[in-house]
């Protein structure tokens, strides 16, 4: 997941950049940086989305959006249980 994906997930949510700023524990400019891609994002903040995520289309957009590149090529990560 990167910048853009948690930006399209935050409206999806229907929630402001602060509102969910203050889900996740951080400040507002610290989630902007994620969404602009200055930092990257911090591998928990896709599992604070899981809790704070109710419905179950988000679930599965969330989920979808796990796929990374490498080398321009989609790649799936495994699941562990």
């Amino acid at each position: 997941m990167d910048g853009y994906d948690l930006r399209s997930i935050r409206r999806e949510m229907g929630l402001t950049q602060k509102e969910l700023a203050g889900e996740i524990d951080v400040d507002k400019q610290t989630l902007s940086r994620w969404e602009n891609r200055i930092h990257r994002l911090p591998r928990g903040v896709e599992f604070k989305l899981y809790e704070i995520a109710d419905d179950s289309r988000l679930l599965d957009s969330i989920k979808s959006r796990r796929k990374t590149r490498i080398h321009g090529r989609p790649f799936q990560r495994k699941e562990f249980s």
